[in-house]
């Protein structure tokens, strides 16, 4: 299991240890965090969610993409490893919450109180993380939660997602691209054939949109060029 308490960037492998982004979170450096709706959610949040129904955030943060769904009267499920981010978002969204520990899980539940927005948090270790633990999700939302993680952990990851799929379910997988020898992540590039490889056997993939990304923080990674690319992703 990767160290709580350690903030190190192993450069070698670029090994994010779970303190690393607990360390980002504290001093600021959260450039992947986005003050706004996901624009890319408002185009496809009537595909994603066709109606009423339950979607699961993969390492959530603080997003807003959370309270926007909630607001159309969908069930909202975060999943984050560090409590600061998710005691922001309550905070910044003006919203009350209820904070209890989960039996028989590594886990602490941060439940929404409000009237009309039907938002739980987890707050743990996404590796600790099952299939009986969270349920079943009519939608996944996935924005940076693939690329982020360790690509040694993707496997592990791969059959949580494949697990919480019902035979409906959509799943959206926001990754980017780029040359992953000028800059190692995270986030990680990844390809389609990346997407492929650990989901193609159970999903069909569908590449919707892809968008160049460049701008002065990637820049600053010494890259020349970037893209992001935007997936469905249906059970076969």
């Amino acid at each position: 299991m990767m160290s709580e308490k350690s903030t190190k960037k192993t450069k070698k492998d670029n090994v994010m240890e779970l303190g690393y982004w607990s360390n980002r979170w504290k001093t600021g450096d959260v450039q992947f965090h986005k003050e706004d709706v996901h624009y890319d959610l408002i185009e496809n949040e009537n595909k994603l969610l066709p109606q009423q129904g339950s979607v699961f955030f993969p390492l959530c943060g603080k997003t807003v993409d959370m309270a926007y769904l909630a607001s159309k009267g969908h069930t909202v499920v975060g999943l984050e490893f560090d409590e600061e981010p998710i005691k922001s978002f309550f905070s910044e969204n003006k919203l009350k919450y209820n904070i209890t520990e989960i039996e028989d899980y590594p886990f602490k539940k941060y439940q929404c109180c409000n009237q009309g927005a039907d938002i739980t948090i987890y707050q743990g270790d996404i590796n600790h993380a099952t299939v009986n633990f969270l349920g079943k999700f009519d939608a996944i939302w996935d924005r940076g939660s693939f690329v982020a993680i360790n690509t040694n952990d993707r496997t592990m990851y791969t059959n949580l997602i494949l697990g919480i799929m019902k035979p409906n379910t959509q799943y959206y997988l926001l990754c980017v691209e780029f040359d992953s020898s000028v800059f190692g992540g995270p986030p990680h590039s990844t390809t389609q054939a990346d997407v492929q490889k650990h989901f193609g056997k159970h999903c069909h993939v569908t590449p919707l949109k892809r968008s160049n990304i460049m701008s002065q923080r990637y820049q600053s990674f010494g890259l020349r060029e970037g893209f992001s690319v935007l997936y469905n992703l249906t059970l076969k």
